[in-house]
């Protein structure tokens, strides 16, 4: 079993946050939802990483979940 790292996102994870949320929101809770409805995980380092926020990831070789 490969190890965890919990780390502050970075905007190369952004396609992996991203594949991680939308199916959950999709399959999970049954949310039509993309992408384009949610510009907050566009600019993510903006949004969450300002002031005293942050943005937590889990990764191993590829992200596997979002902390947030």
């Amino acid at each position: 079993m490969s190890e965890i790292e919990i780390r502050p996102f970075v905007a190369a994870d952004l396609d992996d946050v991203f594949s991680v949320i939308l199916p959950i929101q999709r399959e999970e809770f049954g949310i039509a939802i993309t992408a384009d409805d949610q510009p907050d995980l566009a600019v993510i380092s903006d949004f969450y990483q300002s002031g005293k926020g942050q943005f937590w990831v889990a990764v191993t070789a590829r992200l596997s979940a979002r902390l947030g």
